[in-house]
Parts: C-alpha cells; structure tokens; sequence
C-alpha cells in the first residue's frame, strides 16, 4: 500500500502531479502507478523500476522510477510513504532532500512510539 506524506500541508504526490503539464509526463505518471500497483500485489520488479538508495543509517529507503520521473519512498512493514516526487534532473539533489525527510519521519516514528509502521 502507498501513502503520499502531508509536508507543510501539502500532499507530496498531489502536487508532483498538479505540475504535470503535458501528456508525455501524464502517460508516464500511469506508469509510475501500474510500478505502484505491481509493487503492492508483491511482483518482482527490476532496478530499472525501483532500486533501494543506500544509506548507512536507514535501509528502507526506495526510489521508484519512470523516466524522467522519480518518487522517493520511505518502507515500513508493507507500507510506502511517498516523501518527494521530481525528475530525473535534480536526482542527486532530490536524494539529499528526501535522506533528510526520511530521518525526521523516522525520528517522529521513534518520538511518538509508533511501532506498527516499521519494516
């Protein structure tokens, strides 16, 4: 199951679709979906789908992608929660953005005892 995280009152997903302006980017968000979808039903998907982004302090950190388009994830148990949405261009960028999210997620998860979202 995917969940888009609320950030400054905004929903993550929502808005990374709000600026989807053409039809290329529409098709390619569909697709983005149908990897979503695949992922929840348990389907093995390859790196050129979804690839785990390593770091040494979380391990349940996820990058699905359709090019040009990426969502960063944070995995608990078998939950999704969608904290950035871009492209492909501000990649390395995006990922530095999304470590420090997920790091302050988790440290609310581990703040407020909250322990049926962990992997």
């Amino acid at each position: 199951m995917f969940y888009s995280l609320i950030i400054d009152d905004h929903d993550v997903l929502q808005n990374f679709e709000d600026q989807i302006t053409n039809k290329i980017d529409e098709k390619k968000i569909a697709g983005l979906y149908k990897i979503m979808e695949y992922i929840s039903l348990g389907k093995l998907l390859s790196e050129t789908q979804i690839r785990q982004i390593k770091n040494p302090k979380l391990d349940n950190l996820y990058e699905i992608k359709k090019n040009p388009l990426r969502l960063y994830c944070i995995k608990c148990k078998s939950n999704y929660y969608i904290a950035l949405c871009n492209t492909k261009t501000n990649q390395k960028k995006d990922i530095k953005k999304f470590i420090k999210i997920a790091q302050e997620f988790m440290q609310i998860i581990d703040d407020n005892h909250i322990n049926n979202l962990y992997p």
